[in-house]
């Protein structure tokens, strides 16, 4: 028979032929005749001859491998030399078996295929050898491969018989290979985020890993620890406890395999508000002019302080006097104050915070009494309308202009009329909010007098009646004619004054007078201090003003009218002119009285006039227009005829009749102007005014008629919208201003805003989004995208308002070609239009633009000189409510 050696010793003392022999590692029965097994001196061994080259020996145990690399096993056997009883049945079958079996090598010689199957013939006394090599594959961690080498008779393995004396008749060895596990478990935290800044001493240390390890959080500088609560699917979150300042947060977690990993992040921590104190003014002091606030504002993560004041004690709204500074202050100025404009109990209000978000306020109330002096020279030989901003010590105006020959009136509308005083009464007495004429004859005259600034924390009311009344604005600062309010005394609401205008409480538009001119103010004007004006009311009632340190709010979108054409009117004679005045098609007008026509104030001598007659209209509302707006024709009504009459105190002087802008009235009217008495008809746009004599006090006719001979040429503009912000002007008025009518099922993909006066506007408000030339809007595109408009461009021969609210507003060129910034644009303000430079310089607007940038999201800042772009909106701030004029083109 044979015997088979696993790198075994020298053979041992034959045992006697038909023994089954149990030995370490191997079990032999022979076929017939004795059986010889040599016994190994040790349990077998294997040698290993290289693992990537790198010698090195082994145990039973097997090699231990990196992925990838190889190990080549020994395996010798020799023969016992027992060869006569049957030499076929003596040849010996060889077979291994491993998953990473890589080659079988006998003798060190040829390369048995990997299967691992040798056949070889009996040779008594011979020892062989074979080799198996072992590869781990690549990537593998953790994993053991078997080799299996077995070596049997050759005649029952070939045969398939059973062996007699026992089956198998076979040596088997078994030895493993392993990968062992050397990949660190994978740690992934979610928070807190690395380098983030709390306002709190705990924060919650999330994330995931592998279950089944260990793992323990550690803290600096505290040199807390606390064990990893690892879940079944490897998550874990604790909250832990941090220290003032920087803290350093590791967590490390370890696997069966002593594997570890680590992970740090750094945390800073912040929960103390910053220092904020008053040093001056004194808690419940008096104060009066300008101050100086001192205090602190400071902090170890300083960001930011501001300054405020508010009327009252508990004030709900709050004025500026600094805006935002980013220098801690500690026990010196933190702001001045001017307070020559307020008086009554004030509130300031300081207010810090550091980078990390925590915040601090104090506040403290003091009480102010500002009283003023008030200087103006009023010119000789011309009316004059005077107020004073404030409570004068003296109410008699007629005691204010010395010993000249000077003349006082004031308009009382409850007093009987009178062919030559009118209502004009020349004794009274006024106060703030109230105005009067004077006039001054050979020289002009100064006047100067002493006023209390009235109560700033209190709504200020003026009490007006039905009729015409001397207003004021009751305070030393420019305040928007659209920030009264106006009180029904017969019902005691209380409305904005667009509103009381739109239910017919008070006339549409307020007249201040200048070089012997009435000036028209609507509510986009503000009432200049030491100005006086009428205004017009159809109901006796109140105005009344919230000063709320001089801060608008509450008021409604505003946009501009939506105007087929708005034809002035102007007459000019004897050194008097009266150019205030127009005709007008409005969409959504009325033919009879509404809120777009505006009265015509009372005249005071010498004058010169020009108004429309409408004493037909109801009681309240019947009289002089100094403007007369009506709807467009109906369908099948072609012609709108107007009534306009011009009278002057000054007989046999010349007249003319002007139109100064009929350039700008639309192709598709005809207009033509009649003087009644004479049956001359003229075409304004070819000439450009009329002449006649005047005889006194005897009213000229005149009748305006316009034919619209078709609609309005629609243009349609299609506007490219990138994915996400789009800031945009659409140069187009539309018929249907509503931007529903305009995008339909595109407003699914879109979000478009439009935004006035700190208030948002949306497609569904009460308010809605209106389209028109000037205005700028915000659209949110999900996707790149093509919208498209449908509209009239604005006439490039007439200029085009945009109105601004005090504070930021969106505009955008309202025409089709580039637009400068610069002084051709104009801003109107309380009756003046000053350059856009100078209009900078008075504080009603910025010098600058931004424009914003879809791609980045970021702005760029445009000075003056730059052009504004068809078609792209921009941001400008505005510093008190005005109108921003783009000039004809």
């Amino acid at each position: 028979m044979l015997c088979v050696l696993f790198a075994c010793a020298r053979a041992a003392a034959l045992t006697p032929a038909g023994t089954n022999i149990a030995i370490p590692n191997l079990s032999i029965t022979a076929d017939g005749g004795a059986v010889s097994v040599s016994q190994p001196a040790t349990p077998a061994s294997v040698a290993v001859l290289a693992v990537s080259g790198v010698a090195w020996n082994a145990t039973p145990a097997g090699a231990s491998l990196a992925a990838g690399q190889s190990a080549i096993y020994q395996f010798t056997f020799s023969h016992n030399g027992n060869i006569g009883i049957n030499p076929v049945k003596d040849r010996f079958y060889i077979s291994v078996t491993s998953a990473w079996l890589n080659g079988v090598y006998q003798d060190a010689g040829a390369t048995i295929p990997a299967s691992g199957t040798v056949d070889l013939p009996p040779n008594a006394g011979n020892t062989y050898t074979f080799y198996a090599k072992v590869t781990a594959p690549a990537g593998v961690s953790g994993v053991t491969d078997t080799l299996t080498a077995t070596v049997h008779n050759d005649y029952y393995q070939n045969n398939g018989t059973n062996d007699p004396f026992g089956d198998p008749d076979r040596i088997t060895m078994t030895v493993a290979t392993t990968v062992p596990d050397t990949t660190p478990p994978v740690l992934a935290l979610t928070s807190p985020v690395d380098g983030s800044a709390l306002t709190v001493s705990s924060t919650s240390v999330t994330g995931t890993t592998e279950p089944g390890v260990s793992g323990v959080i550690s803290l600096s500088p505290s040199g807390a620890t606390a064990a990893l609560a690892v879940d079944g699917a490897g998550a874990f979150s604790q909250i832990v406890t941090l220290s003032q300042g920087t803290n350093t947060i590791t967590v490390q977690v370890r696997d069966a395999a002593l594997n570890t990993t680590m992970a740090t992040r750094a945390v800073t921590v912040d929960s103390i508000a910053p220092t904020v104190a008053f040093t001056a003014p004194a808690q419940g002091s008096s104060v009066q002019g300008t101050i100086q606030v001192t205090g602190t504002a400071a902090d170890t993560n300083f960001s930011q302080y501001a300054l405020y004041y508010g009327p009252g004690l508990s004030p709900t709204a709050w004025g500026v006097i600094t805006a935002t500074s980013t220098a801690p202050v500690s026990s010196a100025t933190l702001g001045t104050w001017d307070t020559l404009s307020l008086y009554g109990d004030y509130t300031l209000r300081l207010a810090a915070v550091d980078t990390f978000g925590n915040t601090a306020v104090a506040t403290r109330s003091v009480y102010i009494g500002n009283a003023g002096i008030f200087t103006q020279t009023i010119p000789a030989g011309e009316w004059t309308m005077v107020a004073i901003p404030g409570i004068p010590y003296n109410p008699d105006p007629a005691q204010w202009f010395g010993s000249g020959r000077f003349e006082v009136q004031r308009w009382d509308p409850a007093m009987a009329p009178d062919p030559y005083m009118y209502q004009y009464r020349r004794t009274f007495s006024v106060s703030a909010g109230q105005s009067f004429w004077v006039k001054s004859y050979g020289t002009p005259v100064n006047y100067t007098v002493n006023a209390w600034v009235p109560d700033t924390t209190q709504p200020f009311e003026i009490p007006v009646r039905a009729g015409w009344n001397q207003i004021a604005n009751p305070y030393n600062r420019a305040i928007a004619w659209s920030l009264f309010q106006f009180k029904n005394t017969a019902t005691g609401t209380i409305k904005s004054i667009t509103d009381a205008i739109a239910d017919g409480w008070i006339d549409g538009s307020i007249y201040s007078y200048s070089g012997s001119n009435y000036n028209q103010h609507g509510t986009a004007d503000s009432l200049q201090p030491q100005t006086g004006y009428f205004m017009k009311a159809f109901v006796d009632g109140t105005l009344v003003i919230d000063p709320g340190a001089g801060r608008p709010g509450g008021v409604a979108r505003m946009v501009r009218a939506k105007y087929d054409f708005k034809l002035q009117l102007a007459a000019q004679g004897a050194n008097l002119r009266d150019t205030d005045n127009y005709a007008g098609i409005l969409a959504n007008s009325a033919d009879g009285h509404d809120p777009a026509d505006a009265g015509n104030p009372p005249l005071v001598e010498p004058f010169v006039t020009l108004y429309f007659p409408h004493d037909e209209w109801p009681e309240r509302a019947a009289g002089r227009y100094a403007s007369d707006i009506r709807p467009a024709p109906e369908q099948g009504q072609t012609v709108k005829t107007w009534t306009f009459v011009v009278e002057t105190s000054e007989p046999g002087a010349p007249v003319t009749v002007s139109w100064p802008n009929a350039h700008t009235v639309p192709a598709n009217y005809e207009i033509t102007i009649t003087d009644v008495e004479t049956g001359a008809t003229v075409d304004p746009r070819v000439q450009d005014s009329y002449e006649f004599t005047a005889a006194a006090r005897t009213p000229r006719v005149f009748r305006l008629a316009a034919r619209k001979a078709g609609a309005a040429a629609a243009h349609k503009l299609a506007l490219s919208l990138l994915p996400g912000w789009n800031l945009i002007t659409i140069p187009l008025d539309p018929e249907n201003t509503d931007v529903r009518a305009h995008l339909g099922s595109n407003l699914r993909n879109l979000s478009f805003y439009q935004y006035y006066d700190f208030n948002y506007y949306d497609p569904d408000s009460p308010e809605r989004v209106d389209i028109q030339a000037g205005l700028g809007y915000w659209v949110y595109a999900q996707d790149a995208m093509t919208v498209e408009f449908e509209g009239e461009p604005p006439s490039p021969q007439a200029p085009l308002d945009v109105p601004l609210a005090s504070g930021w507003n969106l505009i955008g060129n309202p025409f089709t070609t580039p637009v400068a910034f610069d002084d051709t644009l104009t801003v109107v303000s309380g009756g003046q239009t000053l350059p856009l430079s100078q209009a900078v310089a008075a504080g009603l607007v910025e010098g600058r633009l931004f424009r914003f940038n879809p791609e980045n999201g970021g702005y760029a800042v445009l000075g003056p000189g730059a052009s504004m772009s068809p078609m792209q909106g921009y941001i400008i701030k505005a510093l008190a409510a005005c109108s921003l004029r783009f000039s004809a083109q």
